[in-house]
């Protein structure tokens, strides 16, 4: 046995006889029995056995590389705490109920204390272990708590150094104090705390096998001294657990040991206690001596494919898993709720969890109302009658099962309902004029557009049928093709998308004839029949005219526009004549006629006045995500635009000056933004992203105002605010055929997951409402081509080849996403690449939302 600060010395006779005769100084046990106890896990780094309420067993808990720290139910990880994004090796202290789980994570919280409810099992309360000691920037993957003193021990993946936390309970515990170092000078793979006849021990798994520290709350500069475990074949062990008493496990790559610590090293201490697996990862161990080993082939790179297997000894049977308490089902996900006629349809995705018991049944709830639907499992929509057509509902959902319902879901995108589309209504108030085998007809829209604009009406003459045809939303015109003399009457239908409306009730009846003109007897008089609205709001004008008598001919015509005050400038002309690029002022447009004899008439004028510039008129700015840029942690470039006119035209920029641009951050005061010249119309902004496994911590608001030509200035166009949203690639991202994840410079959180399998795919794990989206990658001489699917349809195929590599490069982007619903997104990896690259890799560093 161990005393003071020295290593157990091996007895010399037992060293003689393992060295030169192989020979076993105790039985070897009887072979235990293993079973699969849970799968579905992802690289499974040690486990606890927490108990329950009084009378239950309790429940293993296992760190997972994908889920945290998890309760394991029925053969699955539920209760999952994701505090240490890579939960390495826990511990327990059950007088403190207090689990201490590592973070191994590249920029992890370092040590999370998790407080433990036995009576509802689960974790109640986090805190974070010495945040300014620097123990995150180390890693720590291994821990132990001494069971006398209550200190936590841990060993850390970036460090040799081997610490203590006194008083870890209290607050986020005393300064971490270094008590000694790993023999090998590298890292700590497990640690295990062992109490050898009241003396707790530290036992360190390492990359030359085991090491222990004796008394390390005792010791100063504490020595780790290697066990000479090596030559009895337990050389390289990752993985330990312990009763805390003298009985240690280990596991190394196929096999799970058996250590008496009280008795002596010998061929069969430590022996093999259980063998076939692939690589054991962690350990775990119950108070009825079960060991329970967890295993992942991949090594954690392919989520869910490693294996949590019960090893009970001879004398007892392997434990069945435990069953979790029946309870409610959880909420289901909201899906897409699409409107109709007074009333809506709901999809939804069943819960994860159905508490144990089938679920049977689905209620949705529409608000406001209240009214319901229920379907029967395993149906996954409803729909709900009985709403209000032009009222906008949301709608939840809920799961039944035995037990009773869950919680509600979120609530779903906002529709309204609305009758079906039907054909207008019929014109009203039709009017005929008689012209010269034509007739002019006016009438009144009707009340009703069936539920779409109307696009054209169309004027029938009875008798006849001649129709004409205009375009919504004029309100008259003309039917030619008549015969003088003949009285006629008109109706007027009305179309839109469904079809055409009912005919009008006839108008007035009329009877066509020549125009009468006056005779004039000193020359040709003019009569106006079109000319343009005074104001005019268009530089451009179109004259018609005629000359009387009508038996006058040939007849030729003078005309002139001239501005007011200027003389005027007379030029041969017909009718029609238009001009065009008439700026704003005041005209007068002049027209004689001329007969064959030579004589004029007397000029015939028409003034208006032409006003095209106003007041200006802003379209408030919009944000777009820029592609191709590179994306920072700190700033994702955007590109913000916007628009203006001061024209009646509508034209973009007409008779605008300058553009003053605003912005506000987190909800505070507007400041100017420089823009490149006055009359810029777009500017690449750097928006700080937000952690979508973070609350939201940046949100970016803009307003721009334009001054005219003729200096005044417009109120502030305010657009929506804005946010980034940065899914990273380790967290709620689902990945599809051969995916890797490793450590590139320089990208977004320092790991990518990496693909070149054709068919390979990867993307947020679900649906996501955003205005915008781009996919973050990383460049190179060895990329190849990705697919970029949008809403289950092709947006972009991408070459990720060039000269050097980069990482964090916005690589695609999509704009103007419908923020009424939600959308999907998959990375395909194509097996492709162009001439110039060497390999078909397809980086997946990131997803970026703009909401």
């Amino acid at each position: 046995m161990f005393s003071g600060c020295m290593a157990r010395p091996v007895p010399a006779l037992v060293m003689l006889a393992l060295l030169l005769l192989g020979l076993s100084a105790t039985p070897a046990l009887a072979a235990p029995t293993v079973t699969l106890f849970a799968a579905s896990v992802t690289g499974p780094s040690g486990g606890l056995w927490l108990p329950g309420p009084p009378g239950t067993p309790g429940h293993l808990w296992v760190s997972d590389a994908l889920k945290g720290f998890c309760r394991v139910d029925a053969g699955l990880l539920t209760t999952c705490d994701v505090t240490a994004r890579s939960a390495s090796q826990p511990s327990y202290d059950p007088a403190t109920s207090n689990v201490y789980v590592p973070d191994a994570s590249v920029r992890g919280v370092g040590v999370a204390r998790l407080h433990f409810n036995p009576a509802t099992e689960s974790i109640d309360a986090v805190t974070v272990l010495r945040p300014t000691d620097g123990l995150a920037a180390s890693r720590p993957q291994a821990s132990a708590v001494d069971r006398l003193t209550g200190s936590l021990y841990l060993g850390f993946k970036g460090s040799a150094n081997i610490v203590r936390i006194a008083n870890p309970s209290l607050g986020t515990g005393d300064p971490a104090v270094v008590v000694a170092a790993s023999p090998d000078g590298r890292l700590t793979l497990s640690l295990a705390a062992v109490d050898i006849l009241g003396v707790t021990e530290l036992v360190q798994a390492n990359s030359r096998g085991l090491a222990v520290v004796v008394n390390p709350a005792g010791c100063g500069a504490c020595v780790a001294t290697a066990l000479p475990t090596s030559a009895l074949g337990l050389a390289a062990p990752v993985s330990l657990v312990s009763d805390s008493k003298s009985l240690l496990y280990a596991g190394d790559a196929t096999s799970v040991w058996r250590l008496d610590l009280s008795a002596s090293l010998s061929t069969s201490n430590p022996g093999v206690y259980a063998s076939g697996f692939s690589a054991v990862s962690g350990l775990a161990l119950d108070s009825l001596g079960t060991v329970y080993a967890g295993d992942d082939p991949s090594g954690g790179l392919v989520p869910l494919s490693g294996h949590i297997w019960s090893i009970a000894s001879a004398t007892a049977p392997a434990p069945a898993p435990v069953l979790a308490p029946i309870t409610v089902p959880g909420a289901p996900t909201i899906g897409t709720a699409s409107a109709g006629n007074a009333q809506a349809t709901l999809t939804w995705t069943a819960p994860t969890s159905d508490g144990g018991s089938p679920i049977t049944s689905y209620t949705v709830t529409a608000a406001p109302g209240g009214q319901t639907a229920s379907a029967v499992a395993p149906a996954t929509s409803a729909t709900v009658a009985g709403l209000t057509n032009g009222t906008a509902y949301t709608f939840t959902v809920t799961a039944a099962n035995a037990i009773g319902n869950g919680p509600a879901s979120a609530a779903s995108n906002s529709v309204t309902p609305l009758a079906p589309l039907a054909v207008p209504g019929a014109p009203s108030a039709v009017t005929a004029t008689a012209g010269d085998a034509q007739a002019s007809v006016t009438w009144t829209a009707p009340t009703s557009d069936g539920g779409s604009p109307i696009t054209s009406y169309t004027v029938t003459a009875a008798p006849g049928g001649q129709t004409a045809s205009v375009v919504a939303p004029a309100t008259s015109a003309t039917v030619s093709g008549l015969t003088n003399g003949t009285a006629y009457t008109f109706t007027v239908t009305a179309a839109n998308a469904v079809g055409s409306s009912p005919a009008s009730a006839p108008s007035n009846a009329i009877t066509p004839g020549p125009a009468t003109l006056p005779v004039s007897t000193t020359g040709p008089v003019v009569l106006f029949t079109q000319n343009p609205p005074n104001p005019s709001g268009s530089p451009m004008a179109t004259f018609t005219f005629l000359a009387s008598p009508a038996s006058t001919s040939p007849v030729t015509f003078q005309c002139s526009l001239a501005a007011a005050g200027a003389p005027n400038a007379f030029a041969p002309c017909s009718s029609p004549q238009t001009y065009s690029g008439i700026a704003n002022g005041t005209y007068t447009f002049t027209v004689t006629a001329t007969d064959a004899t030579g004589t004029s008439g007397t000029p015939v004028t028409y003034t208006f006045a032409v006003q095209t510039l106003t007041t200006p008129a802003v379209v408030a700015p919009s944000a777009s995500l820029l592609a191709p840029a590179t994306a920072f942690l700190v700033g994702v470039p955007a590109t913000i635009s916007w628009s203006a006119t001061a024209c009646t035209t509508g034209a973009s920029g007409c008779n605008i000056a300058s553009y003053q641009l605003q912005e506000s951050v987190n909800g505070g005061p507007f400041a100017d933004v420089p823009l490149t010249s006055p009359t810029a119309t777009s500017i690449v902004r750097t928006l700080r992203p937000n952690l979508l496994n973070l609350p939201i911590g940046a949100t970016y608001a803009y307003q721009v105002r334009a001054t005219n030509g003729q200096g005044l200035v417009s109120a502030f166009g305010v657009g929506p605010k804005v946010s980034v949203g940065l899914l990273d690639d380790t967290v709620s991202t689902s990945y599809n055929g051969p995916w890797s994840g490793n450590l590139l410079l320089g990208s977004l959180l320092g790991l990518v997951h990496w693909s070149n399998t054709a068919g390979a795919f990867a993307g947020p794990s679900n649906p996501f409402l955003g205005t915008g989206a781009a996919l973050v990658s990383s460049v190179g001489p060895e990329r190849g081509k990705a697919l970029v699917m949008l809403d289950g349809v092709p947006a972009a195929l991408i070459d990720l080849y060039a000269p050097t590599q980069r990482a964090s490069e916005v690589v695609w982007s999509a704009s103007n996403l419908s923020a009424a619903r939600s959308h999907t997104l998959k990375v395909f990896a194509l097996g492709l690449h162009n001439g110039a690259s060497s390999g078909t890799r397809v980086d997946y560093d990131g997803f970026l939302i703009l909401k």
